[in-house]
């Protein structure tokens, strides 16, 4: 099957197509099918409008190793995890689903424009009932996959506006679809080291491929190194406060199983965009230019040691 790849960017019968890579699974002479690397359904349309909207493209063999990943089903997990206790039986079945939702799709933020509102903002445009523009908006749509169009560094604003489509997604949501499967097995098997999560079934440590099952209260956050606790869970969507996060340890690595994990909302949040090592020479500098009580001596010490031994090492 051939590669092609969107001359620009469009909307074909309400589905936006991204600038990424497309596999043309048939073709019969009248009709193409043709299945986008972010889309989980093939487009059909006519050779004229195929010829119209593509073009041949060689991709890379990381994205042809790719592009046929099949997402680990969530039915599936679920059917594994069996019945949770009465206790944690609502935190888990929310948490599987928002675990299932981080692993797979791009989170949004505050400028991003969601769809439903571009729809309501183009429509009226096209009518002339509004004057309301996206420029307040980022180039981008809320909670699309993780393996969609990246928006480059040198994104021409001043060209969105021109044509307003939301394009992708930032450069550290960015996850391919191999990816995407280890970060839902790692997001799950963290929630099981939270403190009084329920013990894992036979089934879901197969499922997992782990070779042990997860100890209950030995997942921590790794800002603030204190357990995560299934007691303290509300992740009500738009709550206003949330317990946890989905949290980088390192945000400069982006978006990787190994560099994602629960913690909590009011550390995620003192993180901001630093890297491990930004915020420990922050925390250094600061602490090289204050005085402390015999107290905060005492606890600072074992700190100190610690990092002169991981120093010399």
């Amino acid at each position: 099957m051939s590669f092609v790849f969107p001359k620009k960017r469009f909307v074909f019968r309400g589905v936006i197509v991204a600038k990424v890579a497309g596999k043309v699974v048939s073709n019969d002479g009248a009709t193409v099918k043709v299945k986008m690397y972010d889309l989980s359904k093939p487009l059909t349309m006519t050779v004229a409008e195929f010829d119209e909207r593509f073009a041949p493209y060689e991709p890379s063999p990381e994205v042809i190793a790719d592009f046929d990943v099949v997402p680990i089903s969530k039915s599936a997990i679920v059917k594994a995890a069996g019945a949770f206790p009465e206790s944690s039986a609502t935190v888990m079945e929310k948490m599987f689903d928002k675990s299932h939702m981080d692993a797979f799709m791009a989170a949004g933020n505050t400028k991003n424009c969601p769809i439903d509102k571009y729809d309501k903002l183009i429509a009226a445009r096209a009518t002339a009932t509004t004057t309301a523009t996206l420029e307040s908006f980022s180039p981008q749509c809320n909670r699309r996959a993780r393996n969609s169009a990246v928006i480059p560094a040198d994104f021409d604003v001043v060209e969105f506006q021109k044509d307003p489509l939301p394009i992708g997604i930032d450069a550290h949501e960015f996850a391919r679809k191999a990816e995407q499967n280890a970060i839902y097995k790692a997001l799950i098997t963290q929630l099981y080291g939270f403190q009084g999560a329920p013990p894992m079934t036979d089934a879901l440590q197969t499922l997992l491929g782990l070779a042990e099952k997860p100890v209950a209260g030995t997942h921590i956050c790794k800002y603030c190194c204190k357990p995560m606790e299934i007691e303290k869970v509300a992740q009500e969507y738009k709550a206003k406060v949330h317990y946890l996060n989905l949290c980088h340890d390192d945000p400069k690595r982006g978006t990787r199983a190994d560099n994602l994990y629960w913690g909590h909302t009011t550390c995620n949040r003192e993180q901001g965009g630093c890297s491990t090592f930004e915020r420990v020479m922050q925390g250094l500098q600061l602490g090289a230019r204050a005085t402390f009580t015999e107290a905060e001596k005492a606890a600072l010490w074992p700190l100190v040691n610690v990092l002169a031994a991981s120093l010399q090492a």
